[in-house]
């Protein structure tokens, strides 16, 4: 898709509270952030809060963001059924077409789709996914992140105050990498807190609330 054809999509609004895929488009640059929600509209008023007020989990992003908000437009690629696996499709294809996860074409961090924002699932389905994702399972097992992933990575981390402690976001990005197959140490150094601290949360006994909310992707 050209840049041209981006802006042509339409913008975001009220109406919007159904299945799909978006974009978040820096007409400056070109550069593009992709996601997927099950509510598209309900999606678009969190990232404008977190960007407004400077807290969005995206660093990068929130970075460009500060420079000109004007440059920003919110813009729907399509609408989906209210499906998890049709929403990862659509969303890997769009990752794979745009590139979004390259530093010079976009904003995401991770080249593979899979947030399921929205989404509820019952204990028995949270176990089995947990057991699906453990070695060999994983798609990301035996992968490594580019040095241009982790760069973005480290961004989220060095933009912050030294003496900080984890966010909300933070957290929320520590589960994506856990399940991407990255080790508790791996993770420990990016967010430079202790193994201990990314062991708690792994197992829930840290931020216990956002654990349950997480993976039951009750989360938009």
């Amino acid at each position: 898709m050209l840049d041209e054809d981006i802006l042509k999509l339409p913008l975001i609004n009220d109406k919007m509270k159904f299945s799909g895929i978006y974009i978040i488009f820096n007409s400056e640059n070109r550069k593009k952030y992709i996601g997927s929600s099950i509510n598209i509209y309900k999606r678009y008023r969190q990232h404008c809060n977190e960007l407004i007020n400077n807290r969005h989990g995206n660093q990068y992003l929130q970075n460009s963001y500060n420079k000109n908000p004007n440059n920003f437009q919110f813009l729907l690629l399509e609408k989906t059924l209210n499906d998890r696996n049709i929403l990862i499709e659509r969303e890997q294809y769009w990752f794979d077409l745009t590139q979004s996860y390259k530093d010079n074409f976009g904003y995401n961090i991770n080249p593979t789709a899979g947030n399921m924002t929205g989404f509820k699932f019952s204990e028995e389905q949270c176990k089995q996914r947990s057991i699906d994702r453990m070695g060999s399972k994983n798609s990301y097992y035996g992968k490594t992140h580019s040095d241009e992933i982790k760069n973005k990575m480290k961004i989220n981390r060095h933009n912050k105050h030294p003496g900080f402690k984890l966010t909300k976001e933070d957290v929320l990005k520590i589960y994506e990498l856990l399940e991407q197959g990255l080790s508790n140490t791996e993770i420990a150094k990016m967010y430079n807190v202790k193994q201990h601290t990314i062991s708690q949360i792994k197992t829930g006994t840290r931020w216990t609330f956002l654990y349950e909310q997480y993976f039951e992707k009750d989360i938009v």
